[in-house]
C-alpha cells in the first residue's frame, strides 16, 4: 500500500512539473509572438470611439412603472 502510494505522489508531482513547464513555456511563446510588433501598444486605444451622440441615446428605467388603466385595456 505504501509502495502505491508513494507511486501515485510520484505521477502527481511529475504531472505537476510538466503542467507548470508547458504553461511556463506556453506563456513566454505567446509574449515572443507578440514582440514589438504588436499594434495595440503602440496606438492609442479609445473605447468612446463608437459612442452614440448624447441625444440619440435611448435609456431604460431602471424601476418598473406602475400600470395605468390603458395599460389594463391593450392586455
Amino acid at each position: 500500500m505504501k509502495k502505491l502510494l508513494k507511486c501515485l505522489t510520484a505521477l502527481a508531482v511529475l504531472g505537476t512539473i510538466a503542467g507548470l513547464l508547458a504553461s511556463y513555456l506556453h506563456k513566454t511563446r505567446v509574449d515572443i509572438d507578440l514582440g514589438s510588433g504588436h499594434a495595440a501598444d503602440d496606438e492609442e486605444f479609445s473605447l468612446d470611439t463608437d459612442l452614440q451622440p448624447i441625444i440619440e441615446r435611448d435609456y431604460v428605467p431602471l424601476k418598473k412603472a406602475d400600470k395605468t388603466p390603458a395599460d389594463d385595456k391593450i392586455e
